[in-house]
């Protein structure tokens, strides 16, 4: 699995754990009941595309529309053995709803800073998860971040439309190549046969 920059504007305004957390909001956080920063917080203009931005599809669970609260969505994305809950936060809209398969580059909405938010960007957090007695738990809930990870093992600092636009290009290549051995498997199987 791989996370790109969900949004074009490439900044990131804050990252994952207490050493990237900022100063000024470290109490606040501390009275949330968490550690530090939750994930990446992608600088954005207001009403600025979000994009899901994984490698892999996956599914929206759910969608907070709760101003107070802030826009944001939940999507669940599962490769092998690893089942991994992303979550987008600070929206203006949303342009998804629960159930929809989410592809790679597809408009999840528009971002803002509505809920607890110090300016417009994309607050991303993921969550590995595991099944216990049938139900998906966070799998490190305890961790002093509500179960999130450091996304950055994972992360390119590309943005995902650029990605999606460059395997666009490299299908289109393949089937320039699959074409051409095509062509030479059926003119080799038209070379007489040796003696």
């Amino acid at each position: 699995m791989i996370i790109y920059r969900p949004v074009k504007t490439n900044w990131l305004t804050q990252k994952y754990g207490l050493k990237n957390t900022n100063p000024l909001l470290l109490k606040s956080y501390n009275n949330m009941g968490l550690a530090g920063h939750t994930g990446f917080d992608f600088k954005a203009n207001k009403g600025e595309h979000v994009y899901w931005n994984c490698d892999l599809d996956g599914e929206v669970i759910a969608l907070s529309t709760d101003f107070k609260l802030g826009y944001g969505v939940t999507v669940l994305t599962k490769e092998r053995d690893a089942v991994v809950k992303h979550r987008h936060w600070h929206f203006m809209a949303l342009y998804c709803k629960i159930g929809q398969i989410l592809k790679p580059g597809d408009l999840m909405g528009w971002a803002d800073s509505t809920g607890f938010s110090t300016g417009d960007h994309d607050h991303y957090d993921m969550k590995t998860q595991i099944l216990v007695n049938g139900v998906l738990k966070n799998e490190f809930q305890d961790n002093g971040y509500f179960g999130a990870v450091d996304p950055e093992p994972y992360y390119v600092n590309m943005f995902i439309l650029d990605y999606v636009m460059s395997m666009k290009r490299i299908e289109g290549l393949l089937a320039v190549i699959r074409e051409m051995i095509k062509r030479i498997k059926e003119n080799i199987a038209l070379l007489p046969k040796g003696r």
